[in-house]
């Protein structure tokens, strides 16, 4: 699943924008690593250290970029679970379970958040 928004002619310090995606992400008690490459800041975001969960992407350039919000679903996830769920306990559907819920619920503050940000980070350029 991939949820995504894109802003044109704003001018924004996408380093300023990782870093504020990244403190809500830890004001929600999450943990956010960010990975800089050419195409733009991945934020890999975790609610434990050894399991990934989703990620944030920002792509672009400062006058015209996108912000996606990706939860990673791996087409034969299911069926995996599935199996392991039978030999070994449901554990790894619940992961998968979980996951999406928390995906799910903060995806609406998500937003609202990243669009003040941008709003506050491109009135702030203005000045």
């Amino acid at each position: 699943m991939k949820v995504s928004r894109e802003w044109k002619d704003l001018n924004v310090d996408l380093g300023k924008l990782a870093s504020r995606i990244e403190s809500f992400f830890r004001g929600k008690g999450l943990y956010a690593k960010r990975i800089s490459s050419k195409e733009g800041i991945k934020l890999l975001v975790t609610r434990n250290v050894k399991l990934m969960s989703f990620r944030a992407e920002i792509l672009g350039d400062p006058n015209d970029f996108q912000v996606n919000l990706v939860l990673d679903e791996q087409p034969d996830s299911r069926t995996l679970s599935s199996v392991f769920s039978a030999f070994f306990g449901g554990g790894f559907l619940l992961k998968d379970i979980k996951t999406r819920e928390l995906f799910e619920k903060l995806e609406p503050d998500f937003w609202v958040y990243v669009e003040r940000t941008v709003e506050h980070l491109s009135a702030f350029k203005g000045r």
